[in-house]
């Protein structure tokens, strides 16, 4: 039986073209959503001026449906980031379907 698994990736708005672009070239088809996010806590690094007086950092949430090795989906999608720092979530999946 393959596992299923909900991975949330969070990336910098820069870098989200080049994720999207290696989830596409993944050796199987994979389903995702991309949605923009504001992410907000105390530790959180806010570079630029924008962020500096918004008091919130710009990020992107992919999420992708995995069958099998989310770590593998991870590897690759991180491949091209050479600096950037790529937060992830793997939830398992118990069921999936059509209702």
């Amino acid at each position: 039986m393959t596992s299923h698994y909900l991975l949330q990736l969070i990336v910098d708005e820069k870098v989200v073209h080049e994720v999207i672009d290696q989830l596409l070239t993944y050796k199987t088809p994979l389903k995702f959503n991309v949605e923009a996010i504001n992410a907000y806590h105390s530790s959180q690094r806010l570079s630029s001026t924008s962020e500096q007086v918004s008091g919130h950092v710009k990020r992107t949430k992919i999420e992708v449906q995995v069958e099998g090795d989310y770590r593998a989906v991870i590897e690759h999608a991180k491949a091209p980031l050479s600096f950037s720092e790529m937060e992830y979530l793997a939830l398992p999946v118990t069921e999936v379907g059509i209702a």
